[in-house]
């Protein structure tokens, strides 16, 4: 099987999982989406239908802030993707990388059951795909 896709805002992820090779470049097409539209729900835009449960068009500013939150998150979890495929070289023990990596894919797993509970259908459609996609995306890094 073949894999292309995109974690977090500046990692594109090729590779097939069998022999599992991982190559990262620093370009980005998937996650800025994901990154944009949690700055859009932090401006106000009335996107809220789509996020954070689905109960309000615009977000309160409790939410926004969460967006925020998310964005400056999935940061994290990019960088220290980086980490544990040796792009970047920050933590002296790499052990510390391949640990965080198992824990950023079990969040990120766990993340798409809130979207299934959602009672919102555009966001069950919109967000159970793209953090399904991040959970996988997070195991194959966390894998190799």
């Amino acid at each position: 099987r073949r894999i292309s896709a995109q974690f977090s805002t500046v990692i594109t992820l090729q590779g097939s999982y069998g022999g599992v090779k991982i190559q990262t470049t620093p370009r980005g097409q998937y996650s800025p989406v994901v990154d944009t539209f949690q700055l859009l729900l932090a401006a106000g835009l009335p996107f809220g239908r789509w996020a954070w449960g689905g109960q309000h068009p615009v977000l309160p500013p409790r939410l926004r802030v969460g967006s925020v939150l998310a964005v400056v998150t999935y940061a994290i979890f990019a960088f220290i993707a980086l980490e544990r495929v040796d792009v970047t070289n920050v933590f002296t023990d790499p052990l510390v990388a391949v640990i965080t990596m198992w824990v950023i894919a079990g969040y990120l797993m766990l993340s798409v059951l809130p979207n299934l509970a959602s009672k919102s259908a555009k966001e069950k459609r919109v967000m159970v795909p793209v953090s399904l996609t991040l959970g996988i995306l997070a195991t194959l890094i966390a894998v190799s």
